[in-house]
């Protein structure tokens, strides 16, 4: 379908394969933690030009946990792509909440609130979380 000029038009084909660069195979690379540097750049690079690229790889929710564990500089910038294009995000968000905090998650979470829309009921439920586990780690010393 072609575009005005001078508008980018992109080929839904593109998201499985760009010249010779399979996005979908790449994200899931990321999630097992295999990921070349370049791949990963290209993918980045990828979510900065159309950030619907993130809608298409196939990280569901499920996946972030691994996804945080194995490649937190992928998840981040997948979590800012996914935050552009989708208002929707609340089970990423729970993904996340669900996951015990240590400073891989925090660096995630502080890099998303600098870059992306994220709710503030998400920041007050972690927060009221995280002290919550003080208040049982201090109960049983």
């Amino acid at each position: 379908m072609p575009g005005t000029l001078g508008e980018l038009m992109m080929d839904t084909k593109m998201l499985e394969m760009k010249g010779g660069f399979d996005y979908k195979g790449t994200a899931a690379k990321a999630v097992a933690g295999t990921i070349t540097k370049l791949e990963e750049e290209d993918i980045l690079k990828a979510f900065k030009w159309n950030p619907e690229l993130a809608l298409e790889c196939g990280i569901g929710h499920d996946k972030i946990k691994e996804l945080v564990e194995k490649n937190a500089n992928f998840a981040v910038e997948y979590l800012i792509a996914l935050s552009l294009c989708s208002k929707s995000l609340d089970q990423y968000y729970e993904a996340i909440f669900a996951m015990p905090l240590d400073s891989n998650l925090l660096n995630i979470i502080f890099k998303l609130q600098e870059k992306a829309s994220v709710p503030s009921e998400f920041y007050r439920q972690l927060i009221v979380k995280e002290l919550e586990n003080c208040s049982v780690v201090r109960v049983n010393i």
